[in-house]
């Protein structure tokens, strides 16, 4: 609909000639010729943004030796992203929430739910694990890497059903390592229990969710590093 068919919808119920106006997504969207750009249908390929190959960790602190190549990893140059990973990242963006999206794993036997983490959690585990190596607590790399692998699915696995039936709370805090107040005991970050909590579990089932939790920060981060190339907002079909 046109600017013009809007303003006489108007004109009417100040006239007294309508007792309401009901405004529709497509009144406010516009007609076609007063668009430039076709709204995005289906799925899309776009290139996965030079930043979001970037190991999301790598501006930390922490020895390079040991953090090279953990995760996200990026082995594509591109990634298909959906109309539904569209609606669960707006939606994340408009409700203040995070962004989650469902999984499926073993032909189906396993499926569960993905969230992105938080600031507090991924500068959380980046405080632990510089303090670990600066501590010594972690003396070698694949020490270092299983760490940081399982904090990370703490922080992401939201739940499991099937062969396993599992909630995941929220990681507790405090995120990073605190001393006492007279400063000479050290506190431990409150998700550490339950980041060792996956290194008890089968490596396979353990591998596996890493894996597909790659491929999920790869979707995220892509959106997130390249929402300007991509139609999010669909006027039409959004209101």
């Amino acid at each position: 609909m046109s600017a013009e068919s809007l303003k006489e919808k108007m004109r009417d119920f100040a006239a007294g000639k309508v007792g309401s106006v009901n405004v529709t997504g497509a009144d406010l969207a516009g007609s076609p010729e007063d668009e430039n750009r076709e709204p995005t249908k289906g799925t899309v390929e776009t290139p996965v943004p030079e930043e979001a190959k970037n190991d999301v960790f790598t501006d930390s602190n922490v020895t390079s030796e040991l953090h090279q190549g953990m995760m996200p990893s990026f082995l594509e140059e591109t990634i298909d992203i959906t109309d539904e990973d569209r609606d669960a990242f707006l939606q994340a963006l408009i409700t203040g929430g995070r962004y989650e999206r469902t999984f499926s794993l073993f032909g189906g036997k396993l499926k569960g739910v993905f969230r992105c983490r938080s600031i507090g959690e991924s500068d959380g585990i980046i405080a632990w694990l510089t303090h670990c190596v600066n501590s010594k607590k972690l003396d070698a790399r694949i020490e270092y890497l299983t760490t940081m692998r399982n904090a990370i699915l703490a922080a992401q696995v939201k739940s499991l059903r099937g062969m396993i039936n599992e909630d995941f709370p929220e990681l507790p805090g405090p995120y990073a390592p605190t001393r006492s107040e007279d400063g000479k005991t050290l506190i431990e970050p409150g998700w550490l229990s339950a980041a060792n909590a996956w290194g008890e579990r089968p490596e396979a089932l353990v591998t596996a969710l890493h894996n597909e939790l790659q491929r999920f920060e790869k979707r995220y981060w892509a959106m997130v590093m390249d929402a300007g190339n991509q139609n999010f907002w669909n006027p039409a079909a959004s209101i």
